[in-house]
């Protein structure tokens, strides 16, 4: 029995693992980071970055995500920008999320997608969570990170 629920413990997390993308980190001063990538999303998986943004003052976040819808039947893809101070806590608090309607059999395939801050923040980290809707694959292309001292 024991070794049942080791074995089982072992798989939930390599599982839970496997839904982070990457972890991108900006040293103090540092306000933009790109990240060129083929993180390819299936069916309803949802997968995240992580931005380690270790600024010592309020700035707000942006995001631009180009996406690739290659197969299948996804309806949607939502990206939700999350912000919290510290890997102390694990509680993730929202600044802003768009929903994206994929056209497949239009021109709409690629399409670069933009999430930021209506307000300036003072999160240090940020994750960045793609959650898409219905059965198929679609492909994050490349990934881009920007803080901005006030408002753009």
């Amino acid at each position: 029995m024991r070794k049942l629920i080791l074995v089982l413990s072992l798989l939930f997390a390599v599982t839970a693992m496997q839904a982070q993308i990457k972890t991108l980190v900006l040293n103090s001063g540092t306000t933009y980071a790109e990240y060129s990538t083929d993180v390819v999303l299936t069916n309803a998986v949802a997968q995240y970055f992580i931005v380690k943004a270790g600024q010592n003052w309020h700035t707000s976040p942006y995001v631009a995500v180009a996406v690739d819808s290659t197969s299948g039947n996804h309806t949607s893809l939502n990206i939700a920008l999350t912000g919290r101070m510290t890997d102390q806590t694990t509680v993730w608090t929202a600044i802003s999320d768009v929903t994206w309607d994929m056209d497949h059999a239009g021109a709409a395939a690629d399409t670069i997608i933009i999430t930021g801050a209506a307000a300036e923040t003072y999160y240090r980290q940020y994750k960045i969570t793609f959650t898409p809707v219905g059965t198929g694959t679609s492909t994050v292309t490349n990934f881009e990170f920007k803080q901005y001292f006030g408002l753009p």
